[in-house]
């Protein structure tokens, strides 16, 4: 076959390749996504069950994700609006809320899961294990991402993590579990709060427009940053 019936156009002779859409806008990075589902050709069938984390700018989701050749089937998945059914208020995705919907995703994962053994297999449940999806996001120390998985370990959910790596403090100030438990339970917001009271309150007013404008008192603002055992 002669050349003649070739046309040598640039495009033709172009080595670009176009990215995958979902890549071009930022939403799935696919080499780090075979890296979480790919597995041993020994361990067919035995698919990882993923804890997806994702943050909007006011909202925060987590779902338990299994992949199959399928595709992804969501297990369990929880949002923020379901911490008012645990009567909480001025719900946001801060750091003490994201550890507690963590927690309340992974009993309620624990739960389906027991329910669905002894309806199918009669037998207890073993270990519930899971690896942590971030997405795009940048794993930064003690970024919320990392409280809402801290608060899926809490409920029996086995995660991989280095817990001291994630939780460390500048110049090690202090200790990783009592870092964590301060900001778990919303202490350093409290602090916050009161100082922006004290000494700038038009920064306070705007900052924390809903604390400022609620009819109940302060007192009671602390009580809702604060964690309660109403999940435990």
């Amino acid at each position: 076959m002669s050349s003649t019936f070739l046309k040598l156009t640039p495009s033709y002779h172009s080595k670009f390749k176009l990215k995958k859409r979902r890549r071009r806008i930022r939403k799935t990075d696919y080499n780090k996504r075979i890296k979480l589902i790919k597995q041993d050709k020994k361990k067919f069938e035995n698919n990882k069950t993923r804890l997806v984390v994702r943050f909007s700018k006011k909202n925060l989701s987590l779902q338990m994700v299994k992949t199959s050749i399928d595709g992804d089937f969501i297990l369990v998945s929880s949002y923020l609006k379901d911490l008012s059914k645990l009567d909480y208020k001025n719900i946001n995705n801060s750091h003490p809320f994201s550890y507690l919907l963590g927690y309340y995703l992974g009993k309620k994962f624990i739960k389906k899961l027991k329910t669905y053994c002894k309806k199918n297999t009669n037998k207890n449940l073993d270990r519930v294990s899971a690896i942590l999806d971030i997405g795009m996001r940048k794993s930064t120390v003690g970024n919320k991402l990392f409280a809402a998985m801290k608060g899926s370990v809490d409920s029996g959910i086995y995660i991989p993590h280095n817990f001291e790596k994630i939780f460390r403090s500048k110049n090690n100030e202090t200790q990783p579990n009592d870092l964590f438990d301060e900001r778990s339970k919303g202490i350093h917001i409290i602090k916050y709060i009161d100082l922006l009271k004290k000494e700038d309150e038009d920064k306070f007013k705007k900052q924390f427009p809903k604390i400022y404008s609620s009819k109940s008192s302060l007192n009671l603002i602390k009580k809702n940053y604060l964690i309660s055992n109403k999940l435990y």
